[in-house]
């Protein structure tokens, strides 16, 4: 389990009233947290591309190649809600 959802799990639990009784371990959570990592992985992976990009680095095509990884990893997030259909529409506009 991770951290942040361990103490959160701890929060709710020792308070469930100010909660309206949810849970913090649910698969909207998770996704919600993915989708959280994966566009800010993203920024960084954007930021450091036009950095690399501007100054002509060797290891631009790298971090090209890990954008392009991140964004197939955000496709099948997105298709895990919306399908495969909706997740071909995201890739469009992403």
């Amino acid at each position: 389990m991770k951290k942040w959802r361990t103490s959160t799990k701890n929060i709710v639990t020792q308070m469930p009233d100010k909660f309206d009784n949810t849970k913090v371990d649910t698969p909207a959570a998770d996704l919600r947290s993915s989708l959280n990592s994966l566009v800010a992985e993203h920024f960084a992976l954007a930021t450091m591309g036009m950095e690399k990009g501007f100054n002509g680095s060797k290891d631009y095509d790298y971090v090209s190649w890990l954008e392009n990884a991140n964004t197939a990893d955000f496709k099948a997030a997105i298709g895990s809600v919306y399908s495969d259909e909706g997740a071909a529409q995201f890739e469009k506009i992403w």
